[in-house]
């Protein structure tokens, strides 16, 4: 009989509001270990939300959908306290969610939980709300033997928190590795492109569009902006773009998925990032594999990537910003050397690579805690 393996994520690939990177990567590392394990992702509710199975992946949804996504973070950190408790499952996986990071889950059982960090959610959300979830976040880490990050940077971070830690690096991944040419570079495209979440705090969406009302005055480019969000975000996004005058220049597309968003990519002049905080942005790695410049801000969730294969800017300087974009926009020849040095990097970052390395960390928890028992 195959393991039981759970995964523990407040987002999924269907939530409305989110659906972020952290989702995606979790999905796609699961559909491709279901020959080795019976997985099952369990993720927070949110309306007309159900159980389901997605590429032989079990979803199971738990919590509340009455008061919106930030509750229900909130919330799913109780309820996953109940159901390790009640589920049956040979390794849990939690990968944490903010705005407290990790729920403290070996507290709950015996069986072994790795936590996985996609992002450590404490220091940025302490400067948004102005309350110690950096504190609570530390303690947390504590409680974890076994952890797996994306970055070199995060598992600092959990050495520093946890000494004792086993840290384990295995990066994101990309679907497809794009035969990325320099004729993917033609000067004829004319669209900045933008995907993610709509949001503001953390995504940097306002200092884009400040950076972006500067470019409008000058240039021939426009702002395409691919995601979804809540629906405040969203309603900030069309005063912003009023305030600015801009809504002419920038089209809010909505979520994409599948062949249209490779055509996004494809038909897109370069790729924006402007976030003030990340951990590994899976829209970096998909714009590589096309070959597309990537603009973003100087920061540690950044540092992964190499400065050949993006333009990175003092955070958070909206002139430098628009200064750079234009920049490339007058410079054929740096975005060529950008798509050369992608084309060489992108090679290590295969979902199957990644899948593989996952499969290995897990058998090898599995084997060390039959050993142990």
């Amino acid at each position: 009989m195959k393991p039981k393996v759970v995964i523990s994520n407040y987002d999924d690939i269907n939530n409305p509001y989110y659906a972020g990177g952290g989702a995606r990567a979790i999905h796609a590392v699961a559909k491709r270990l279901t020959k080795k394990f019976n997985l099952t992702i369990l993720t927070g509710m949110y309306p007309n939300a159900k159980n389901e199975t997605v590429d032989c992946v079990e979803y199971k949804r738990i919590g509340l959908s009455n008061f919106g996504p930030r509750v229900g973070q909130f919330l799913f950190h109780f309820y996953l306290q109940y159901y390790i408790r009640s589920m049956e499952f040979n390794l849990w996986i939690e990968s944490f969610t903010p705005p407290i990071s990790t729920s403290f889950l070996p507290l709950g059982t015996s069986r072994p939980v790795v936590g996985l960090v996609h992002m450590l959610s404490g220091d940025d959300m302490e400067r948004k709300y102005h309350l110690p979830f950096s504190i609570i976040e530390n303690i947390g880490l504590k409680f974890y033997k076994n952890y797996v990050v994306l970055t070199d940077v995060s598992k600092a971070k959990v050495i520093l928190a946890n000494p004792r830690a086993n840290v384990y690096v295995i990066p994101n991944g990309v679907d497809t590795i794009q035969n990325a040419r320099d004729k993917i570079c033609k000067t004829g495209v004319k669209h900045l492109l933008f995907m993610g979440r709509i949001e503001f705090n953390q995504k940097g969406l306002d200092l884009l569009i400040g950076a972006f009302s500067r470019i409008s005055q000058n240039s021939d480019l426009d702002l395409q902006i691919a995601g979804t969000g809540s629906s405040e975000d969203l309603k900030q996004l069309e005063n912003l773009l009023d305030k600015k005058r801009i809504r002419d220049r920038v089209r809010v597309l909505g979520r994409i998925e599948g062949r249209k968003k490779s055509d996004y990519f494809k038909n897109s002049f370069a790729i924006v990032i402007p976030s003030r905080y990340e951990t590994f942005s899976l829209t970096a790695l998909e714009a590589m594999s096309f070959g597309k410049p990537i603009v973003c801000f100087d920061i540690d969730g950044m540092r992964w990537l190499p400065p050949s294969c993006a333009v990175k800017v003092k955070a958070f300087d909206e002139g430098d910003y628009a200064s750079q974009i234009m920049r490339l926009r007058q410079d054929d020849n740096a975005r060529k050397k950008i798509a050369r040095s992608q084309r060489e990097e992108i090679k290590k970052y295969s979902w199957g690579q990644v899948a593989k390395r996952y499969g290995d960390v897990i058998s090898d928890f599995l084997n060390n805690n039959a050993a142990n028992n």
